[in-house]
């Protein structure tokens, strides 16, 4: 039986797909097989019923065959419900007698010739018009509120919807429109009562009100109770179950001792394919070990004839990647505070200097979670919190994250359902213990969570004398803070209260919660307190300022920032001054586990480089992630010790993020050289992989020199044979040089937009946006705003070579061609240039002799691949010729990169056409705004991601 459908619904639908209505007859275009449904149907319903009438969802024929008060639609007996457009019944159908010229005022009343139905009344097609209303076909109509006709003729609105001040809004009836969905304010938990405000995960949402319905051990999970401590389904947070030969004690899942399972990392769906296969883990001390004898998914090997990727295929070429090798859009800046969601696989990570925190995926897709553009003090659902200079982190076992606020001095702690609260300090700068905000903190940076779900912090208060330590005591039940112990400054082991320190930094605590491990820093050793007897100890470090591996007091530590202590007893440390991750095993053995080094550098051991690593955590599989923050980096330490990089952003030494990056170059040494167009100056990436500012960035203007240089949007670059440096300053109508002294000069044009060939003096320009060399050392120009292509030859003249400075789409020799905004210029070995002609939305060629034709796209914007002119492309910005003779082109409004084979073939090479950035193969992750295309020494393809404010590489 076909489900219940209202006559307005059926109606609807039938007009959008072909049938008409008549005045009072409703006909339907129906084929062969509808017919033959219906007849069958009409035949099932006259043999159950007795040559009896149809009732409500019995099959029908007619309306007579129906009984009454329902209707024959679709060859179903049907209940009529009339929609809020259409609230009339005049059967068999809904109208609205307001407006129904057949039906105007009472059902069958029909308006003459020339006359329309206003305000149930008929009228001529004019009179009564109010001045918001418009004619459509004839007809006076409201677009602010016309269902059929919203904002303008025609314009009708989709089912469901309603017309709202002209737009098509979905009619949510008695509930509630919250953003995109509709909701029932009295019982919805995420909006009850209004819009985005939540419940907390004890609470229902009953009459508009949160109401709670668990006890103190228990926590609402979907509507039931759970006592996460030992709910083996519910362990620790809700839906966070424990595996097989695994028990719930404590809100942590523990295995049985010596329990031994099969396990597998890889893709499921690769396990037992090419020479995949599953390993096993041992249960030892409750925790699983890792997965031995797994063979997991690895880059195909060429040659080896084996299916090493586990796809079914063997030597297939590898599937190219897309990563981020520069910039971003200033997500992180000085990242400290770590803490590993082992629910959802994510990090929460604290951006320091730009006032928010993110969750970073281990793909490296970074997220805003929670933060403004703006530091501030601000409490609520997460869209509308502000933050300042968050630090430290610390999650419970049920999701709440914890952030050690530097600059708001207090600790905020954001709900798992979204809700940012104060929970301790905030209101004053000191040492005053209390409450929740009736206590003092003062700078609070370092955060960690005790076995008992309490938050410890160390600070240095201003409150007090300048040399003194605090530790610190938060209750996250009502935010009561308690002093533990304050320290003077020095070094001194013993009680408590006799103990010094010098500069107490990250602490972490042992599973039983008996004793404390922190890193004294200005000391450069890692001290024990153990609370039973409140005795402070030296655990490892001579006190003398190094990088030596030893048993206890032989190795030695350069202030050490952060401590880890994990499930099995090891400690993890980072140590900032010499740029290392260190591990005390339980031996007491100090060992260096990676870096030693300054630098940015993935590897094994000590061939990785950190700069100033901060916090440490860890997940379930042992794997350290590091917030390395003078990198601005979030690394991973696998096992087996190797260190790799999930997300990395580069800004230079002003802390300026690349804002809006041109069309890229290299220079003859391999350097990567980016223009800026926001920032009005010119990067370069050093051997570091740092960026720096290599000339400009002193605001819009046009000012040569070697200090003080101005530019005005620059958009592309290129170096000539001597590695001079050439630039399209695109807003001042003129192509400037910079010498290897960094000396600017204007080379060719003024600022004065034109369109004059002659020396370079004479020469004008209008909005230059593309540069490139031939191997004589001629300079070629797309001269965008003048639709032609330039060149400028080696004696320092400009000529036109196509275009005559009127837009059109017309192949031809020299100047009888014509072009639309050129964009982007790239040369081949013999001297033939090709255009990404952008406003025709397509690539044209010009051959050495003069001679252009269309080789791509047919002039009309789309996404097409195909031969030649069968293809099209929108608004292409970047052009690429390789030396194997394929063209690239940044297909910049479909957001991805086209491939031009030597036989004129155009296919995708790479982008999925989604404004997704995050990293992996190119089919499956795409660009914002891909513009500008180089290639390296090494094969590499580099794309300038102008909106997303990243180069890109494809490898």
């Amino acid at each position: 039986m076909i489900a219940f459908v209202d006559l307005g619904t059926s109606q609807s639908i039938l007009q959008r797909g072909g049938a008409w209505m008549a005045s009072k007859t409703i006909f339907f275009k129906a084929t062969y097989h509808s017919f033959l449904r219906g007849f069958l149907l009409a035949m099932a319903c006259f043999l159950w019923m007795g040559l009896g009438a149809c009732r409500e969802k019995d099959a029908c024929s007619k309306q007579e065959d129906c009984v009454a008060g329902t209707y024959c639609v679709e060859y179903y007996c049907k209940v009529l419900r009339c929609p809020t457009d259409r609230p009339h019944l005049c059967a068999p159908r809904c109208t609205n007698l307001k407006t129904d010229t057949n039906n105007c005022g009472s059902c069958g009343k029909s308006c003459g010739f020339g006359e329309i139905c206003v305000d149930s009344q008929c009228r001529t097609r004019t009179e009564g018009c109010t001045e918001n209303s418009i004619i459509c076909d004839g007809i006076c109509v409201d677009p602010l509120t016309d269902v059929e006709n919203c904002g303008h003729c025609k314009g009708r609105c989709g089912l469901s919807q309603a017309c709202k001040e002209g737009k098509c809004v979905l009619d949510c009836g008695t509930l509630s429109l919250c953003g995109s969905a509709c909701v029932d304010l009295q019982s919805d938990r995420n909006n009850c009562g209004a819009c985005e405000t939540s419940c907390p995960k004890t609470e229902l949402c009953k009459l508009g009100y949160c109401k709670n319905i668990c006890d103190a051990q228990t926590t609402l999970c979907g509507q039931e109770c759970i006592n996460l401590d030992i709910n083996k389904t519910h362990c620790g947070a809700c839906n966070r179950g424990c595996l097989e030969k695994e028990a719930c004690h404590g809100g942590r899942c523990i295995c049985e001792e010596g329990a031994r399972r099969v396990c597998y990392d890889g893709p499921t769906e690769t396990k037992g394919l090419g020479l995949c296969q599953e390993g096993f883990s041992t249960c030892t001390n409750g925790v699983w070990s890792d997965c031995v004898g797994q063979v997991i998914p690895v880059t195909e090997v060429q040659g080896d004839s084996k299916d090493n990727d586990c796809d079914g295929k063997t030597d297939e070429k590898p599937s190219r990647q897309i990563k981020t090798w520069i910039g971003g859009e200033g997500l992180l800046q000085t990242p400290s505070g770590l803490a590993f969601n082992e629910d959802e696989k994510v990090l929460y990570v604290s951006s320091l200097g730009t006032h928010r925190i993110y969750k970073l995926d281990l793909t490296g897709r970074m997220k805003l979670f929670v933060g403004g553009t703006t530091s501030g003090k601000t409490n609520g659902s997460l869209a509308n919190v502000k933050l300042s200079a968050p630090a430290g982190l610390a999650l419970d076992k049920l999701g709440n994250l914890y952030v050690a606020e530097y600059g708001n001095h207090c600790i905020r702690k954001i709900t798992s359902a979204g809700f940012a609260t104060f929970l301790a300090g905030c209101a004053g700068i000191g040492s005053k213990d209390g409450k929740g905000t009736q206590a003092y903190l003062y700078e609070p940076f370092f955060l960690s969570s005790a076995p008992d779900g309490s938050l410890y912090l160390t600070q240095s208060s201003a409150a007090n004398p300048p040399d003194a330590y605090m530790l610190r005591k938060i209750s996250i039940t009502d935010g009561t803070v308690q002093t533990i112990a304050t320290f003077q400054a020095g070094l001194k082991n013993g009680s408590l209260n006799e103990a010094k320190f010098q500069f107490l930094r990250g602490i972490t605590f042992s599973q039983d919660g008996e004793y404390l491990i922190a890193a004294d820093s200005g000391n450069d050793i890692l001290r024990k307190i153990t609370f039973a007897d409140g005795k402070v100890a030296t655990l490892a470090g001579s006190g003398v300022k190094g990088l030596l591996d030893g048993v206890a007091f032989a190795a030695s530590f350069s202030s050490p920032q952060n401590v880890l202590l994990d499930g099995n007893g090891d400690l993890y440390v980072s140590d900032t001054g010499n740029h290392a991750i260190r591990k005390v095993a339980q031996d007491g053995r100090t060992v260096t586990l990676a870096g030693g080094k300054r630098g940015w550098k993935d590897g094994i051991g000590s061939d990785a480089q950190f700069s100033n690593p901060a916090q440490l955590t860890q997940d379930r599989s042992g794997n350290l992630y590091v917030a390395d923050s003078a990198n601005n980096a979030i690394r991973k330490i696998s096992t087996d010790g190797t260190t790799s990089t999930i997300y990395r952003e580069i800004t230079n030494s002003s802390h300026e993020k690349l804002l809006r990056p041109g069309s890229i170059a290299f220079d003859s040494l391999g350097r990567l050289f980016i223009p800026d167009i926001d920032t009005h100056g010119i990067f370069a990436v050093n051997a570091q992989g740092d960026l720096i500012e290599w000339s400009g960035h002193n605001g819009s203007g046009h000012t040569d020199g070697t200090t003080n240089v101005n530019y005005n949007a620059p958009t592309a670059l290129a170096f000539d044979a001597q590695d001079n440096l050439f630039v399209a300053d695109e807003g001042n109508n003129c192509i400037r040089k910079v010498d290897a002294n960094q000396a600017t000069t204007t080379y060719a044009g003024t600022t004065t937009a034109g369109f004059v060939d002659g020396p370079l003096d004479k020469a004008r320009f209008s909005a230059p946006s593309s540069l490139a060399f031939d191997k004589a050392g001629n300079l070629y120009i797309a001269d965008k705003n003048n639709h032609s292509i330039r060149k400028i030859d080696t004696s320092g003249n400009v000529t036109t070579i196509a275009g005559d400075g009127i837009f059109g789409t017309q192949d031809g020799q020299g100047k009888k061609a014509r072009f639309h905004s050129p964009n982007a210029i790239t040369l081949d070995t013999q001297g033939n240039i090709y255009v990404a002609d952008t406003g025709n939305h397509s690539i044209r060629k010009i051959d050495a002799a003069g001679n252009v034709t269309t080789i791509a796209g047919d002039g009309q914007a789309g996404s097409r691949n195909g031969a030649g002119k069968q293809a099209r492309f929108n608004g292409p910005c970047g052009i690429l010729w390789l030396p194997t003779g394929e063209i690239l082109v940044a297909d910049t409004q479909n957001l991805v990169i086209r491939q031009i084979d030597a036989a004129g073939n155009v296919t995708r090479f790479a982008g999925n056409g989604g404004k997704n950035e995050a990293n992996g193969p190119v089919e499956q992750t795409g660009f914002k705004d891909p513009y500008g295309l180089a290639l390296d020494k090494q094969g590499r393809i580099f794309i300038s991601d102008r909106q997303g404010a990243k180069i890109r590489i494809i490898e």
